[in-house]
């Protein structure tokens, strides 16, 4: 590979992983907010919206997006908080189970182990029946209160069984008789609370169906939840590749030189909804072609006088279809636009592709393996426009094999679920 291709790969892929650092590290993620503190006094705020939906103990904010001060909100001096028309939380000294939700730590008790905790606990029903949950990287619990009465929580444990030959698990599920005893409508069958799971989905629907059972009207913050969606996508774009080749024993390349071609592509990703649908996976397939003939000089260097030097005549015809799956970060700038950064891995399926020397075959390619870099733009998730980088190797044969392209690809949107 020439000293030029490695300096300018080398340079683009600084700019991919420093762009992606620098953005990551500054990108403003502070939304607009609110809290209430204990003397009732209600703040508007921008707080940091960073991982919420794991229920903190304290929050970052700013009085302004430009202020550069960030504050703490700590839970011994604020009731509520949230970010408006998207989650809110308020805090309850509750007794919950400690209970361990993992297997080999499983009580054989069926009763709840209590603490009394001072929590932020999540809503996301708010009516006359109002729905909390808690959850961290061990335990989730929900948690119900109806009208303004105390906050309880709706009892569910898992716990072993001993039996004669083997042990079991079995189910607390006394959740199911709060909700018979406390909030159950006439209206409602008494089998929709005996097909009660302990998710959210199961309760946050029951708890809907009841706020509309009582004429009650009720906020669903748990439909406020960022969702996932899948976009499908055609894109075209020019590609400049490069080739290059070992050949004989003294490690020389054979350079097949640079080539402009047409690029058209599919692609299905997949938006998570963590992290407000900042990440997504996907998967993309391409054609392509590169077909180039060069010419390769061997200097005579027998010593036998004036013996020519040998030239051989290259040509390559490769014809491939990429499938690449890959990883992409989007950073929003506004309501409309984007920038994203992707990774990728390649593997190419070539279509009778060759190699010859001297009209003679040379060899067979088989298969293309490599990495994929992007940057792009977005634009009303509609329009986006991606500048990539691809740094491959050609079969088992050529492990010194470089297959180099830079593209510029345009894609446009035809569906999306969301």
């Amino acid at each position: 590979m020439s000293s030029k291709i490695k300096i300018m790969k080398n340079l683009l892929l600084i700019l991919f992983f420093g762009l992606f650092f620098l953005k990551s590290h500054s990108q403003v993620n502070y939304e607009k907010a609110y809290f209430i503190d204990n003397k009732n006094v209600r703040t508007e705020c921008f707080i940091k919206n960073k991982d919420l939906y794991n229920n903190p103990n304290s929050f970052e904010y700013k009085l302004s997006p430009e202020d550069n001060f960030v504050k703490i909100g700590e839970i011994s001096n604020i009731k509520e908080f949230g970010i408006i028309d998207f989650i809110k939380f308020e805090r309850n000294i509750v007794k919950m189970d400690m209970s361990s939700i993992n297997l080999d730590k499983l009580s054989e008790k069926n009763e709840p182990e209590w603490k009394e905790q001072t929590l932020f606990l999540r809503v996301l029903i708010d009516g006359k029946a109002t729905l909390y949950e808690y959850k961290n990287e061990n335990l989730r619990r929900y948690f119900y209160k109806l009208n303004n009465s105390a906050v309880q929580q709706l009892i569910y444990k898992r716990y072993f069984v001993e039996n004669t030959s083997h042990t079991e698990t079995a189910a607390n599920n006394d959740f199911q008789k709060q909700l018979y005893s406390e909030i159950y409508c006439e209206n409602m069958p008494i089998n929709s609370i005996l097909k009660l799971e302990y998710r959210s989905d199961d309760l946050s629907s029951y708890f809907v169906e009841y706020n509309i059972c009582q004429n009650y009207n009720y906020i669903n913050y748990k439909n406020k939840e960022a969702k996932g969606s899948v976009n499908f996508k055609m894109k075209e774009g020019l590609v400049f590749s490069k080739l290059q080749i070992p050949f004989g024993t003294n490690f020389s390349y054979i350079d097949f030189g640079a080539k402009i071609s047409n690029n058209i592509a599919g692609e299905v990703e997949y938006i998570s909804p963590f992290n407000r649908n900042k990440w997504s996976i996907y998967l993309g397939t391409g054609y392509q072609t590169y077909k180039k003939k060069t010419d390769y000089k061997i200097i005579n260097d027998s010593g036998v006088l004036f013996a020519n030097d040998i030239i051989h005549k290259f040509e390559t015809d490769y014809k491939y279809f990429d499938l690449i799956f890959g990883i992409r970060h989007y950073m929003f700038l506004n309501d409309k636009s984007s920038i994203y950064l992707n990774i990728g891995y390649v593997f190419g399926l070539p279509m009778n592709s060759t190699i010859k020397i001297d009209d003679i075959l040379y060899r067979e390619i088989y298969t293309r393996m490599g990495v994929t870099y992007g940057l792009g733009y977005n634009y009303k998730s509609k329009y986006n426009l991606e500048f990539r980088i691809s740094s491959n190797h050609l079969d088992k044969y050529y492990a010194y094999s470089q297959y180099d392209s830079f593209s510029l690809v345009f894609g446009y949107t035809l569906f999306n679920n969301k």
